[in-house]
């Protein structure tokens, strides 16, 4: 029995050689080749990709909080400026002369 398993196995490892080789031609291989090769460029634009948004956020993150307490106190500015140029603009118009 030991032998019959033996051959069994064997025939099994040659079927399944036969398989690959039916199912990998050539020109599959060619075309899985290609198909490789684009994947991996992807991959590597993928990676530098976040690599240049991770150096991006660390830059970012080493300004601090101090930078985002700016960042507020620019916008308040900001907003106080817009109103106060709004503010003005009404004032112009209240001191017009009626007749224009």
């Amino acid at each position: 029995m030991g032998l019959d398993a033996h051959a069994l196995c064997l025939k099994i490892k040659v079927f399944e050689a036969k398989l690959l080789c039916e199912t990998y031609t050539p020109d599959v291989v060619s075309a899985l080749k290609q198909i490789r090769h684009h994947l991996n460029l992807a991959i590597q634009e993928r990676e530098k990709d976040v690599s240049r948004l991770q150096r991006a956020l660390q830059a970012y993150e080493s300004v601090g909080m101090g930078f985002d307490a700016l960042v507020k106190e620019y916008e308040q500015l900001q907003g106080a400026i817009d109103n106060k140029k709004w503010a003005l603009t009404e004032l112009k118009q209240s001191m017009a002369p009626e007749g224009y």
